[in-house]
């Protein structure tokens, strides 16, 4: 194997290794904001969800204010919300692995076109 097929076949390694977490950040990404645009109808069904059952207080149902005001005691609801919390952390991480991937291909592309161009100038000086 030639340093030109070597040089190739890292490039052609490191475009792998960026489209891979370029991939598994969207794909993170999507499924943080799907989570997210479905949050106010998981939050109004936990408010129905209060709203069916009688007002500790008062004995009457609960009305729609009473019901938001008090909406982080279902515990559905909060368990939506820990998945929302935790697909948010996993966008987190893929875009530091993306990020990383990136800026580590980009300072080996940078390495090998040196290498490249040192080269060249040592042809042209012989």
């Amino acid at each position: 194997m030639t340093e030109t097929d070597g040089m190739q076949q890292t490039i052609l390694t490191l475009k792998k290794g960026l489209i891979e977490k370029s991939e598994a950040y969207a794909r993170a990404t999507d499924d943080y904001l799907d989570l997210e645009n479905r949050r106010v109808h998981e939050k109004i069904a936990a408010i129905k969800r209060i709203m069916e059952k009688p007002n500790d207080m008062t004995g009457k149902a609960h009305s729609f204010s009473s019901a938001e005001a008090i909406v982080n005691t279902d515990d559905t609801y909060m368990n939506y919300l820990d998945r929302i919390r935790r697909a948010q952390v996993d966008q987190l991480l893929a875009r530091g692995q993306y990020e990383t991937e990136r800026l580590t291909s980009a300072a080996l592309l940078t390495e090998l076109s040196t290498r490249v161009r040192l080269t060249e100038e040592l042809l042209q000086a012989e």
